[in-house]
Formats: structure tokens, C-alpha cells, sequence
């Protein structure tokens, strides 16, 4: 994709690299690999993505978004080193350095809290009305997933509640507005920015415990990648085009990732992980 390129035709382009992901043997130009945890449908993180992948194109030539069919597939992917630079919740940085070599440059500042949400005539006025309805979670491996179900621990309702999972966010709210679910966990910043927040009844919070915003990751064999991310920490406050990928809302200043906050991440990944099949 060339930089005069218009913004039609780098979505094309991306959307080429991003379909042939799921079909192993596809040959991919040369350039440099991005991933993205799949929390959109293949289609949508192409268009969210897209400005992002421009300003990265601007420092690194040809960058290609992939992605993978699950949080699963995804974490796999990061600890085999198959990117050259990824964007990866907190909670998957610990395994992506110690086993694919990667190396956390920046942090998105946010931390929104996790939200349990449902609709007025669902009757449901605090969690422990939860009890014996259905509660719709994003892919088991999510930070919100995770946590969701950290909290019904804690307010023992585990078992109480019967669990289903959809694999992309929009897909939450959807299957709850078609009174298909009772209840969804969502982060706050997705409901507020989902046009449907005055629908809604948020009835739980879940602070985070530590800065829950993805994590810019580059791996040392691909030291052009390790700069532009650099660069990119320094500038993207006067991208607001590339901004509006990352975060609803006006630009903060990235963090430096705290080891210590990525480890207190990384143990709910961990205790997931020990507890089911791989």
C-alpha cells in the first residue's frame, strides 16, 4: 500500500492481508506483520485499524494487520513471535516476552471499569439477580471475561449463572437488546460509546486493578518496529485520526507498562490457563 493511496483502497488492502489470515499458505507481501487481538470482527478491525496502520506505514513502509480467530489462537500466535509489532491486552504481555521475545513499549493510559449491563424489562436491580438468568461474557481469554467471572466469585454466583460467550463485543449488546441474554459484561468505555447507553442499566462495576489499556509490543528482531512504536508514542497526540483507533475520546499521555501492573494481569491470565484444556 502506497502512501497516496486513498482510504479506500488501503482499506482493501488491508482487508486482503486480514481475510487471508484464517487460510494457512497464504502468501503476504513483504512488510511488516501487525497484530491485533481479535475483539472485532475481521472486517471491522481492518476499518478501525486502518488509520493506525497508516501512521505505522508512514515510519515502517508496507504494514500488514492480522489477527487471529480467538484470544487463544491470538496469545498463540504472540508467543511464537509470529508479529513484528502487535497491540495486546495487558494481561497477554508477560507470556508474549518470556515466550516470543517481545518487548512492551507503551501503554494506552485508560482503565476503564468493567460493566455488568442489562435492559429495564430484564427485571434484573443488582448482581444477585443474576441468579438462574443468562449472562452473555466476550471470549473466555478477555480481560472482561476474566474479571466478569472474578466477580461472580466473589458474590457466589458461581455456578448460578448460566454462561455463554460471544466471540466479538458489538455481538454482546446485540444479543441483549434482542432479549436473547439477561445481562452482559462490557468495559464502561464501550458502553458509553455504543449509542445505546441511555438504554441500558448498569447494575455492577468492576474497578480495574491496574491500567487496563492494550500494550504496544515489538519484538528486537524487527528493531524498525521497536522505533516507529517510539515515534509513535511521542506523536500520536497530534494524530487524532490514528488516535480514534486506539480510544474514544481526546488524546492522554501513554505510560511507560509497569512490570509490577503487568504481572498482577498476567496471574488472572495464568490462573485461566490452569484451569482449562489448551
Amino acid at each position: 500500500m502506497r502512501a497516496g493511496s486513498s482510504r479506500r483502497d488501503a482499506v482493501t488492502a488491508l482487508a486482503a492481508a486480514l481475510l487471508g489470515l484464517c487460510s494457512p499458505g497464504t502468501a503476504f507481501a513483504a512488510g511488516a506483520l501487525f497484530g491485533v487481538v481479535p475483539w472485532l470482527g475481521r472486517e471491522e478491525l481492518v476499518l478501525r485499524y486502518a488509520p493506525l496502520c497508516r501512521a505505522l506505514e508512514a515510519r515502517l513502509g508496507p504494514v500488514m494487520l492480522r489477527s487471529a480467530p480467538d484470544y487463544r489462537a491470538f496469545l498463540a500466535r504472540l508467543e511464537s513471535a509470529a508479529f513484528d509489532l502487535a497491540l495486546a491486552p495487558p494481561h497477554f504481555v508477560r507470556r508474549a516476552a518470556r515466550r516470543g521475545g517481545y518487548v512492551p513499549i507503551w501503554q494506552l493510559s485508560c482503565s476503564p471499569a468493567v460493566v455488568l449491563v442489562t435492559l429495564p424489562e430484564c427485571g434484573i436491580d443488582r448482581p444477585e439477580a443474576l441468579a438462574g438468568r443468562q449472562l452473555l461474557l466476550p471470549d473466555p481469554l478477555s480481560l472482561v471475561a476474566l474479571l466478569g467471572q472474578r466477580f461472580l466469585e466473589a458474590r457466589g454466583l458461581a455456578g448460578k449463572v448460566r454462561i455463554r460467550y460471544a466471540s466479538r463485543f458489538p455481538h454482546l449488546l446485540e444479543q441483549l437488546q434482542h432479549g436473547l441474554v439477561d445481562a452482559v459484561f462490557l468495559p464502561r468505555t464501550f458502553v458509553d460509546g455504543s449509542g445505546e447507553a441511555s438504554r441500558l442499566e448498569v447494575v455492577g462495576s468492576i474497578p480495574a486493578p491496574v491500567p487496563l489499556g492494550p500494550v504496544f509490543l515489538a519484538h528486537p528482531c524487527s528493531p524498525a518496529a521497536v522505533t516507529a512504536l517510539e515515534e509513535l508514542a511521542a506523536t500520536i497526540g497530534a494524530d487524532p485520526e490514528a488516535w480514534s483507533a486506539l480510544f474514544p475520546g481526546p488524546p492522554h499521555r501513554p505510560l511507560t507498562p509497569d512490570p509490577r501492573d503487568l504481572a498482577v494481569a498476567a496471574s488472572l491470565l495464568d490462573s485461566a490457563l490452569a484451569g482449562s484444556p489448551t
